[in-house]
């Protein structure tokens, strides 16, 4: 615990970086998955086939290779990056392209019958789109795209390989200040804390998944209101016929 308090400030920036870390990754994975979905999903073959074979080559590379790549190729093509922006250009790179089969498998899910039903309606198939069938696919892919969002917040971990100082790389920094100043290994405790920290993230963001998820589900399983009876709505009885007695 004196460990701890002693480095707190370090390990609070470290936290701050980690957090603003995973927020921009997730931002430009998902813009970039939207778009890569759009393009895999394209009518016109050529633009579909490139797309495609661009996804599939960035989900080969492992991430911890793709972020070396970017770090260290970049710069020899004339484009220098700092370590924050290289780790997020390369988490990015590898969380669209696995985002985007996310968002295919949903776009493709749906009823083919629901644009014809949709143009039947009147309805321009880029507005039918949006107003009815984006909350299926986003209920649809909310489960596996959150667990991919739980996979690229762990990942940030690998920008300490390219020097950008978050939770891990500061982690490793007070480990060996630690053990060449009093001698002890104070590893258990913050890698302990390191472990509350992620776990804490990922959970939030699993939560707020699960939310969304059961919100959406009860705005497109919503039960339809029963009918009203037909009759008299003061309780009499309707009237028969049968059961005068022949007066007009």
């Amino acid at each position: 615990m004196p460990l701890l308090i002693e480095y707190f400030p370090l390990f609070l920036n470290s936290i701050a970086v980690t957090l603003a870390l995973s927020v921009c990754t997730l931002l430009a994975s998902t813009l970039g998955a939207i778009l890569l979905a759009f393009g895999v999903t394209c009518r016109l073959a050529p633009v579909r086939w490139l797309f495609i074979v661009l996804v599939e080559i960035v989900r080969a590379i492992p991430i911890f290779v793709l972020v070396l790549a970017v770090y260290f190729v970049l710069p020899m093509v004339a484009v220098s990056l700092d370590p924050f922006t290289s780790t997020v250009i390369s988490l990015s790179l590898w969380g669209s392209a696995n985002g985007a089969e996310i968002i295919r498998g949903g776009l493709t899910s749906l009823d083919p019958g629901q644009k014809e039903a949709g143009s039947a309606l009147g309805f321009h198939p880029v507005l039918f789109f949006v107003l009815v069938q984006v909350a299926q696919v986003v209920r649809i892919i909310l489960p596996p795209f959150c667990g991919l969002a739980a996979t690229l917040i762990q990942a940030t971990t690998l920008g300490s390989v390219v020097g950008v100082v978050e939770l891990l790389r500061t982690g490793q920094i007070v480990i060996e200040r630690s053990t060449s100043t009093t001698g002890g290994v104070s590893s258990f405790v913050v890698y302990g804390l390191m472990l509350m920290v992620y776990f804490v993230i990922c959970s939030a963001v699993s939560r707020a998944g699960s939310l969304l998820e059961r919100r959406l589900s009860r705005h497109l399983h919503r039960p339809a209101q029963p009918a009203a009876p037909a009759g008299p709505s003061n309780g009499a009885a309707p009237w028969n016929p049968s059961s005068q007695d022949g007066k007009s």
